[in-house]
C-alpha cells in the first residue's frame, strides 16, 4: 500500500469518525436516559426498596444533570489556558526548530491513534452505554 493510499485511507476514516459522531448526538439524547432508566430498574430500585422510573422520568432527571455538569464558561477559560500556554511554547522555540517540529506533529495527527481519538464524545458515550447495557443484561439475566 503506497503512501498516498494509506493517506486516503485516514482521511477516509477521520470523516467517518466525524460523521458517525454527528449523526449519533441527536441518538444519545434519548439513547441514554433509555440506559440508565433500564439498568435503574434492574439493579437499583430492588435493591432499595424504591419505585421504578418511567423513560420521561429518567429522561428529565439526566437532562437537568446534564444541565448542571456541563458549564461553558469552564470550557472557554481552558481553551485560553491551552492557548496561552501554546503561545508561550511556541516563543521558546528556536526558528530553525519550528519547521521540523511541525512535520512531527503533521505525520503524528495523521496517525491512525490520533485518527481515534478523535472519536466524538458522543460516539464514545453510545459505545460507552451499550456495553454497559449489555453487561446490565447478562447480570440481570443470568445471575439475579
Amino acid at each position: 500500500m503506497t503512501d498516498e493510499t494509506r493517506n486516503r485511507w485516514k482521511k477516509r476514516a477521520r470523516m467517518a469518525v466525524n460523521v458517525s459522531g454527528c449523526l449519533l448526538a441527536p441518538v444519545l439524547i434519548f439513547y441514554h436516559p433509555f440506559v440508565v432508566q433500564t439498568l435503574w430498574n434492574w439493579f437499583v430500585a430492588p435493591a432499595v426498596h424504591g419505585s421504578e422510573l418511567s423513560y420521561w422520568q429518567t429522561f428529565g432527571i439526566t437532562f437537568f444533570i446534564n444541565v448542571l455538569s456541563h458549564s461553558n464558561r469552564n470550557e472557554v477559560l481552558r481553551e485560553r489556558r491551552w492557548l496561552r500556554v501554546t503561545q508561550m511554547l511556541e516563543a521558546t522555540v528556536p526558528e530553525e526548530k519550528m519547521e521540523e517540529l511541525k512535520k512531527t506533529f503533521a505525520e503524528d495527527d495523521n496517525s491512525w491513534s490520533a485518527i481515534l481519538s478523535e472519536i466524538n464524545p458522543s460516539t464514545g458515550h453510545v459505545i460507552g452505554s451499550t456495553i454497559s447495557l449489555g453487561m446490565g443484561w447478562a447480570i440481570h439475566t443470568f445471575l439475579m
